[in-house]
């Protein structure tokens, strides 16, 4: 954990980086690991904005990173223009909460439009023996690199029932793209991260080892919804993937596109209306997208306060700024 720190605190007192919108340059996109959801938002993000290949490759970027975390925290510094990040990371980085306590608030902090519901999804080896949650204490689970929204939302959940990571033998990890290869070769017991579905890091392992996933208990999914409302109990679907043939109870959370109050106006317009009005073009990019509806784009209870460019797009489509409820 000390990466993290030292990069968090290497951003509070490095000047600011230069805006390449501001000047003119292109837009540059957080996007977490090459594999995982959000590079795959972003890029499409791009597409949208730029059709031709050519103008796109000069004009906008989308840049890895180690998810959630780091991008709220490369935004703010300016390393980025555009990122994505866990609805539940969103208030805390406003307000300056644990993981963001180094940095302070950030009152720039700006939201476009939210996206998929991520779930967490726990992956077990066919042969480790696991069966239910709590057969993971003792064993080596990879809960994500420092920076991920995946390591934020598991250690807020362990916390929550009276664990820590201490419980669990330490595992060194800097990419979940190596999560399949480390479990069917046995280096680990389990994984877990957060993800819409379906997920190719899970169709990777599944179709290498014929790895699991392991259902979350119901009673315990709606006591940590209870106490932190951003999250959502929900499931992934029976039939979604091979030999999975029940509903897999999680919990899940948004995912936000995040921005800087400094960002241009019209840059955060032209990227809000480019998304609401090519959905269609969004759902062939992805299949994790095909479900995604007007209404998810609009889920109550961002985090942090509209960027004025969503804000003038909402209003001139006819849209309700959403609040929390």
């Amino acid at each position: 954990m000390l990466l993290a720190g030292g990069l968090a605190l290497a951003l509070v007192v490095a000047p600011l980086a230069p805006r390449a919108q501001e000047a003119g340059g292109p837009l540059r996109f957080s996007a977490g690991g090459v594999t995982g959801l959000y590079f795959a938002l972003s890029s499409s993000f791009c597409r949208l904005l730029w059709p031709d290949l050519g103008e796109r490759l000069k004009s906008c970027h989308a840049e890895s990173s180690q998810g959630s975390v780091s991008n709220l925290r490369l935004v703010r510094a300016g390393a980025a223009d555009i990122g994505i990040a866990q609805a539940d990371l969103v208030p805390l980085a406003l307000a300056g909460a644990k993981p963001f306590e180094v940095e302070g608030p950030n009152p720039n902090l700006r939201v476009l439009f939210s996206t998929v519901l991520e779930k967490l999804t726990l992956v077990i080896a066919p042969d480790s023996g696991i069966e239910v949650v709590d057969d993971l204490l003792g064993r080596s689970v990879d809960f994500g690199p420092p920076g991920s929204g995946s390591l934020a939302t598991a250690t807020r959940f362990l916390e929550s029932v009276g664990h820590s990571l201490d419980d669990f033998v330490p595992v060194s990890n800097a990419s979940s793209a190596l999560n399949p290869q480390q479990l069917c070769n046995g280096a680990i017991d389990a994984f877990a991260f957060i993800s819409a579905h379906p997920n190719g890091v899970l169709q990777e392992a599944m179709a290498t080892c014929g790895a699991k996933l392991l259902a979350g208990r119901s009673e315990v999914m709606d006591d940590f919804s209870k106490q932190f409302p951003e999250y959502h109990v929900t499931s992934i679907d029976a039939g979604l993937y091979p030999d999975i043939d029940y509903d897999v109870s999680t919990i899940g959370v948004p995912a936000i596109v995040i921005t800087d109050a400094r960002l241009p106006e019209d840059v955060a317009y032209r990227l809000t209306k480019a998304v609401f009005e090519n959905l269609e073009a969004l759902h062939r990019l992805q299949l994790a997208f095909v479900d995604l509806t007007v209404e998810d784009l609009l889920r109550p209870c961002a985090g942090a306060p509209y960027h004025p460019g969503a804000l003038r797009y909402f209003r001139e489509a006819g849209y309700a700024t959403p609040v929390c409820e």
